[in-house]
């Protein structure tokens, strides 16, 4: 009877030492996973801030087009202006 009273004992510690090493793994999981999610938060100011900066840059980029544009344009319509203005004469 005394063995049969040992087994559930044993049982029991076996499963509370289970329980025990399911737990340090699950914590040991939790930290692994905050450890990431501070690296992604890390990771995507960085992304913002460089697509803040492409913007920027996109930003230059469309006016000096269109400074561009607006210089072709006013150039044409005076070089047109003093060849009439020439062909008359």
């Amino acid at each position: 009877m005394l063995n049969k009273e040992v087994e559930p004992m044993d049982k029991t510690q076996q499963d509370i030492l289970e329980i025990r090493n399911d737990i340090k793994n699950i914590k040991d999981d939790v930290n692994r996973l905050q450890m990431n999610d501070a690296k992604q938060d890390e990771k995507i100011v960085n992304l913002q801030s460089t697509l803040a900066s492409i913007q920027d840059d996109t930003k230059w980029i469309r006016r000096m087009i269109t400074k561009a544009i607006v210089t072709a344009v006013i150039t044409g319509i005076i070089s047109g202006a003093i060849a009439l203005f020439l062909a008359k004469f």
